[in-house]
């Protein structure tokens, strides 16, 4: 066969490029696609993966792939298939998309192992007590003889034995840890306290608090997902023992209500093996859509096919992990997001590869994971905008790849939320999805009333005076509250009173907030951190006043109002000053039957705890002035999934809505429950603008450290685009982006409304690669979630 017969295209995972290579002559490329190999680049071996056979051309001196060292497809046709579809729909190269879909870290996992075919000459073992070592064992870890071969001259001898084949090197990652999510018992071995982190002693510590033994899944719920890398860590030191439990997991009642019934059995007489099947299942809070779920995954089990689960925040993995073990026992269940460790990602990834997991159950990323045969996908919370990414390229969403993945594996997939987004709404009205309801609660619960409550334009206290009798009272219950506010720190902004002056972040445009734990301004989008000047930098008056309210406020305010409540805290600042964990948080508020969790957003959502009676929502109206046409849906989405968090149980919840605006369409529907009547005022008004989803969006935002250069780029990528790409369509812009400068970075953007996207990624991505500038930096945003 030719060379150019055995050239194949490679993605080097570590540098986000694709690079072209040749198979070992008498070898069929059909045996290298989708497998991770070891590459020469440079002086490097680096870690690839063979993506598809390379078009012949005039290439010359292509380099040979060394070796294969995963014996599984990694990347599967279906994988490459998806990844194509990303890279042209999202406006993305398919090397950044590949990049993306692979687990993070990925190129940490490859070992490197010396190993001695023949005997070391004395002459050379006197150069180092490492080679010593070696020879004696004939085989060690590459990086452990390497580092003790510090000087370049050893490191000299080290290439020259190996040239001089004393010794061979071979590349290999080694096989997927056992699976830490089956029932494991992990036990206290050894009290050694010598170098170890605080997270080892924070768990060596519990463990001897509980007689030296506890189960996984028990200390994933008292400490959170992480501490699944830590056991690792100190079961490979063997300071602890990681052991099977044979003891079933207790049992759960599981049984349906008459219309959940109804719900199933409708999906079920639809289901068909190998048919796509779009559902969308609105059902309100506390309606029991989790049982639902698990009712179908009954019946795709049954047929040997794997399911795949995805909720919005990591915070509700852990009780959607413990729900679906206790309902599945006898199937291996496995989780993924971001806050994993590379290692653990990539066992998980490569354990779904090799067909040996189940049920995933994770948050966006896990839409990647290559489960086979795929028979069912559950996008829980479907309207969240955490499903969509908004940092790095591609800017997918994982809810509308969902669909697309389900298609491709001819499965169903069901969209659950109490408050479908308008897209998924619309298109179950026009009969693209199957539209099912749950109307009522669980256990004969009813939904809280809602009570909206006027803020005083001059109110000193976050909490108005009926909010705080209500919480008194909810204590003498003994009943738990939620209190949310989206917004964390000690106060908004801090302004001048003499001249009105605002102090803003110097390298974005907002204003910053201060954090009272650290006597700081901190801007929240850079991080950029000052203390309070003594004298406002306009007028030099020496009396700065800090306005507004956070949620370090509002929590200082119930210690002082209600000294006698437990108040548990749930924002990033916790979860990272304090280097707690979702888990951590939502246990310490269990463990009180009369404490308050005070949070933003990440206390809204899927949450279930049955003690709570009552939801307080403080300054209800703040996102609907937003220049977002979303706002409303946003706000709308957010107070009713709050106060879903009320009244779970037989006793009826209440909810109380501080707002300064109480007469907004938004908040009387949201007061109500009252989804049909929102969205249908919403439906209408985004007809008349032609807005999503009645038109398609995509937004280009072209940024730089300099002004005059983002005006020149954007009015440029404006004609270009006028020129170059034809069909119908409105173009918005260029203009400032209402956060125009972030990050020192200034920020102008355009606006594409069309009816179809077809083809448009590809040509916006080719305009984009026509303006080569390491000084500009254009995104491409299809179908955004967020417009500042």
């Amino acid at each position: 066969m030719p060379q150019s017969e055995r050239w194949v295209d490679i993605l080097i995972i570590k540098r986000s490029l694709m690079l072209t290579y040749c198979i070992p002559e008498h070898k069929k490329i059909q045996d290298y696609l989708g497998r991770l190999v070891v590459v020469p680049l440079r002086k490097e071996k680096l870690l690839g993966c063979v993506i598809r056979k390379s078009d012949p051309g005039q290439l010359k001196n292509i380099l040979d792939v060394e070796s294969i060292i995963c014996p599984e497809v990694f990347l599967s046709p279906l994988s490459l298939k998806l990844a194509q579809f990303i890279s042209n729909y999202y406006a993305c190269s398919l090397s950044k998309t590949l990049e993306k879909i692979f687990p993070g870290g990925s190129y940490t996992v490859v070992r490197r192992q010396l190993k001695v075919v023949k005997e070391i000459p004395e002459k050379y073992l006197n150069a180092s007590p490492s080679l010593t070592r070696l020879n004696s064992r004939k085989e060690l870890n590459y990086l452990t003889v390497r580092k003790n071969l510090s000087c370049e001259h050893n490191l000299d001898l080290l290439a020259k034995l190996i040239n001089e084949k004393y010794l061979t090197s071979h590349y290999f990652i080694p096989p997927p840890q056992k699976s830490v999510f089956s029932t494991r018992l992990i036990t206290l071995t050894s009290k050694i306290q010598q170098y170890l982190s605080p997270r080892q002693i924070r768990l060596l510590e519990i463990l001897a608090l509980h007689q030296g033994a506890l189960p996984l899944d028990k200390l994933i719920t008292l400490i959170g997902p992480k501490v699944v890398d830590t056991v690792i860590q100190l079961a490979r030191r063997r300071i602890i023992r990681i052991s099977r439990i044979s003891a079933p997991l207790p049992p759960s009642d599981f049984q349906l209500t008459p219309e959940q019934k109804a719900v199933v059995e409708k999906i079920i007489n639809l289901y068909t093996p190998d048919q796509f099947l779009p559902i969308l299942l609105h059902g309100i809070t506390g309606s029991g859509k989790t049982l639902v779920y698990k009712k179908i995954m009954e019946k795709v089990l049954s047929l040997h096919k794997k399911v795949l689960v995805l909720v919005p925040e990591i915070g509700l993995i852990q009780q959607t992990v413990n729900y679906f073990r206790a309902a599945f026992p006898q199937y291996h269940i496995g989780f993924y997001h971001s806050s994993l460790s590379s290692r653990i990602r990539f066992d998980q990834y490569r354990l779904a590869a090799q067909t040996k997991i189940d049920i995933i159950i994770g948050t966006r990323s896990a839409i990647f994971i290559p489960l086979e045969p795929l028979g069912l996908v559950v996008v829980d919370e479907e309207h969240s905008r955490q499903y969509k990414e908004q940092e790095s390229p591609p800017l997918y969403s994982a809810r509308d790849l969902a669909v697309v993945i389900a298609k491709y594996h001819c499965c169903p997939v069901i969209l659950g939320s109490a408050t479908p987004s308008a897209e998924s709404y619309l298109n179950a009205q026009q009969g693209k999805y199957i539209y099912t309801q749950l109307t009522k609660r669980v256990k004969n619960a009813r939904l809280p009333s809602c009570f909206i409550t006027p803020i005083e334009p001059q109110a000193k206290l976050s909490l108005t005076p009926g909010l705080i009798e209500n919480l008194e009272q909810c204590g003498k219950q003994q009943r738990q509250a939620i209190l949310l506010i989206n917004r964390r720190g000690y106060a908004n902004f801090v302004i001048c009173p003499s001249c009105g002056e605002v102090i803003n972040c110097p390298q974005c445009q907002v204003t910053m907030t201060y954090h009272r734990s650290i006597d700081k301004l901190i801007c929240h989008y850079c991080n950029y951190q000052k203390k309070i000047p003594a004298k406002c930098p306009h007028c030099e008056n020496n009396r700065l006043h800090i306005h507004g309210w956070g949620t370090q406020k509002v929590e200082q305010q119930l210690k002082q109002l209600l000294p006698q409540r437990i108040i548990v805290r749930l924002d990033t600042d916790v979860l990272k000053r304090k280097k707690m964990t979702h888990a951590e948080v939502f246990n310490e508020f269990q463990r009180y039957n009369t404490s308050i969790l005070l949070g933003t957003q990440m206390v809204s959502k899927g949450l279930d705890f049955p003690g709570v009676s009552l939801v307080g929502i403080i300054d209800a109206d703040e996102a609907l002035s937003f220049p977002d046409f979303r706002c409303g849906e946003y706000t709308f989405q957010l107070l009713v999934q709050a106060a879903g968090r009320s009244g779970r149980e037989d006793q009826k919840g209440k909810v109380i809505i501080q707002t300064r605006n109480p007469r907004h369409p938004v908040i009387l529907h949201a007061s109500k429950h009252d989804y049909i009547s929102f969205i249908s005022q919403e439906l209408n008004m985004r007809k008349a603008a032609n807005y999503p989803p009645y038109s398609k969006l995509i937004r280009i935002i072209i940024k730089s450290t300099n002004l005059n250069l983002v005006k020149q780029t954007a009015n440029k990528f404006k004609i270009l685009i006028e020129k170059k790409i034809g069909g119908k369509y409105e173009l918005l812009g260029p203009s400032p982006a209402p956060l125009e400068k972030i990050k020192r970075y200034h920020r102008w953007h355009l606006l594409i409304k069309t009816d179809k996207t077809d083809h448009l990624g590809v040509r916006l991505l080719n305009l984009k690669e026509s303006i080569n500038s390491s000084k500009i930096s254009i995104i491409i945003d299809v179908d955004p979630q967020w417009m500042m």
